[in-house]
């Protein structure tokens, strides 16, 4: 008895020391693998206690510190195993660090406590691997929590388990990383957590081999049912359209919370709010910037920017910014205030608007003056950055009025190029018996002048046809401005949807050079695309350009709505028309009908479509008038940029003035 202890006697022998001590070795293991309960520990504190940020990650590498984005560390402690908020719902503009600040040291927690199972749902698949596989496996290992990570085991058919690209396995748990269109992933096994990442952008519904199989969201959240009150849903999103924006309706169930700061003249304690954000300007209206140029750095000495104090209307600067946003019993005095009853309890709700984030408030002025005009531009503005749904119009512009506004304010016949005028571009619709086109002129501002319309008879599925003979020579003419400026023709477009081997042919016959804008190009209408206006490869030299139909339609219908605010005085992105077109002009222009897109009885957006089978040529050459627009814009910044990457100088935004000013100085050199 007085002998050191040897070994397990088992079936009368010992186990080896070496057999042992693996044996106590995979005992411990196990007991790290229970989950702990009575977790102390919030989410903030871990991710102050243990993370640590890559450069490649953020802006601000280091070790996680909360001042940097205070306003998260309320919605990030609603995660906590402690809290008893269940439901945690964000609408929010990009880039504000929630995925860092929020989701991330979520699972860092998750993972740390051996809290699960739990299921991260992103936009797809492909992006939902990427944030497992750029962004966790960062933080984890930055996090000290590798040893927590389960290896990978190779099953049986192909099969593993442990650490991969779509799940980790951690304390007899697992985390999985799926996508928002897979049925089986969504209901094939329980979740006590649940993170949804950019709701708006999931399918409105799941189709499962052809069936409807519900809905993308409501199929999660019913994994974690049988978790009641140990449940923790979280879900952030950057809003879109307002009929089917999913984060804006889970924003309204909750207590809609606002950030409050106070007023550092009165005191007075008030949410950010766009109406309170201004600016100063020059006599031309203008944000009243100042800066000088130093070693070829831009300084600048006069921000003109402010938000305005709705009691005292002290200006408030964004140098007092970050001051201001310190919390309530930690430095300063902001704090989350519900703006309205939750619809159910255990459930909260937040508004985030992106000057509360990193961009600078300047950013957002520039950049809000550079797109309030623009109906491609604006929405994602008000998506992005005020954290909004975008609301479209569901009523069409009045091709009547149309017409009166063009008699009273357009006293120019057709065939007349306007001084205004720094580019032209020719549109061609191609139809059974005619071609019809019209010569479009664009000028600063976006202002869009339909010059002239010409119907050319003929018989279009023939390249040799006199038709096509005379749209080559409207596009290869010499066009003057009323100031005896000579443009040429930079960009022809022309459809290719129902004669695309005849309208190859003659496309084919025009010069093309890729690091060039000019050219003559086939289109093709898609809805699928990621972009307005794309390029793709064709069967000839010159690439064949897909327009997003449903898009450029609904800019041009949002064009149509405006109105001039006095004679000569025409807001940004405008169509002018002369006065000398007629009713069918117009009819054509505003020929289709805005259809409500109804799922299950719910409105889920609009089309805009031809219902009425109505002659709606004019409609789609303007249309793809503002598609030539586009191109052109994108093709410059995409050359210039290349150019600046090779001499190591920083991108350019595309800028319409900027592309503007680089086109009126290329006319001037060719003079």
């Amino acid at each position: 008895m007085n002998k050191p202890f040897r070994g397990i006697d088992v079936a009368g022998g010992l186990l080896p020391i070496d057999i042992q001590q693996d044996m106590i070795d995979w005992l411990l293991d196990r007991i790290d693998d229970f989950p702990e309960y009575n977790i102390t520990e919030t989410v903030s504190e871990f991710a102050e206690n243990d993370r640590s940020i890559g450069k490649g990650l953020t802006s601000n590498p280091g070790p996680f510190d909360w001042r940097v984005t205070p306003a998260l560390r309320e919605i990030a402690d609603c995660l906590s195993d402690s809290s008893p908020v269940l439901e945690v719902y964000i609408i929010k503009a990009t880039q504000i660090g929630y995925t860092v600040g929020v989701v991330e040291n979520h699972m860092g927690y998750c993972i740390k406590h051996g809290i699960g199972p739990s299921i991260y749902i992103s936009g797809d698949q492909t992006m939902a691997e990427e944030q497992a596989e750029k962004r966790v496996d960062e933080m984890i290992l930055s996090a000290g929590l590798q040893g927590k990570i389960k290896a990978n085991v190779q099953k049986r058919r192909g099969k593993s388990t442990g650490d991969r690209t779509d799940s980790k396995s951690y304390g007899g748990t697992f985390m999985r990383f799926v996508g928002p269109n897979s049925e089986s992933k969504l209901r094939s096994f329980p979740a006590r957590i649940i993170q949804f990442d950019e709701m708006d952008v999931y399918p409105q519904r799941l189709v499962s081999r052809g069936n409807d199989t519900g809905d993308t969201v409501l199929k999660a959240l019913r994994r974690a049912d049988s978790y009641l009150n140990l449940k923790k849903v979280v879900g952030g999103s950057t809003p879109k359209n307002e009929t089917t924006s999913r984060i804006s309706k889970k924003v309204e169930e909750g207590d809609k919370r606002y950030y409050h700061i106070r007023c550092p003249k009165c005191d007075f304690q008030h949410p950010l709010l766009w109406n309170n954000f201004k600016w100063e300007k020059t006599e031309d209206g203008k944000p009243d910037i100042q800066w000088k140029t130093i070693n070829d750095v831009d300084v600048i000495h006069k921000d003109p920017t402010y938000f305005e104090c709705p009691e005292c209307e002290h200006r408030i600067k964004e140098k007092d910014k970050y001051d201001l946003l310190l919390e309530k019993g930690r430095g300063g005095t902001a704090e989350w205030i519900p703006s309205k009853k939750p619809e159910r309890p255990f459930i909260r709700s937040y508004v985030y608007p992106g000057w509360y984030g990193f961009r600078s408030w300047l950013e957002i002025c520039l950049e809000w003056e550079n797109v309030k005009d623009d109906p491609f531009l604006l929405p994602d503005f008000v998506n992005d950055v005020m954290a909004e749904t975008w609301k479209e119009s569901d009523h069409k512009p009045n091709e009547h009025f149309l017409l009166q506004i063009a008699q009273e304010f357009e006293q120019w016949p057709r065939g007349h190029i306007k001084r205004e005028v720094l580019l032209l571009t020719i549109e061609a619709d191609i139809q059974q018996d005619r071609i019809e086109a019209a010569l479009i002129g664009w000028g600063r501002g976006k202002q869009g002048y339909c010059i002239d319309y010409w119907v050319f008879e003929g018989d279009p599925s023939i390249v040799e046809d006199k038709c096509y003979k005379n749209l080559s020579d409207k596009i290869l003419a010499k066009y003057t401005r009323e100031d005896g400026q000579e443009i040429p023709v930079m960009i022809a477009f022309i459809d290719s949807q129902y004669l695309s081997d005849t309208v190859d042919l003659f496309c084919d016959g025009f010069p093309y050079d890729p690091d060039g804008i000019a050219g003559v190009y086939p289109i093709q209408s898609r809805e699928t695309q990621d972009k307005i206006v794309k390029q793709f490869k064709s069967n000839i030299k010159t690439p064949v350009i897909g327009l997003h139909d449903q898009e450029l339609k609904r800019g041009l219908y949002n064009i149509l709505r405006k109105r001039p605010q006095g004679p000569g005085v025409f807001p940004g992105y405008y169509l002018h028309f002369s006065y000398e077109y007629g009713p069918e002009f117009y009819e054509q222009l505003t020929a289709e009908e805005i259809v409500p897109i109804k799922i299950k009885g719910v409105t889920k957006g609009i089309k805009i479509l031809n219902t009425k089978q109505r002659r709606n040529e004019v409609l789609d050459i303007v249309k793809m008038g503002m598609g030539a627009l586009q191109y052109a814009m994108d093709k410059y910044f995409y050359l210039l940029n290349q150019q600046r990457k090779l001499q190591k100088q920083p991108e350019i935004q595309e800028d319409a003035n900027v592309f503007f000013d680089a086109i009126e100085e290329m006319l001037l050199s060719e003079n």
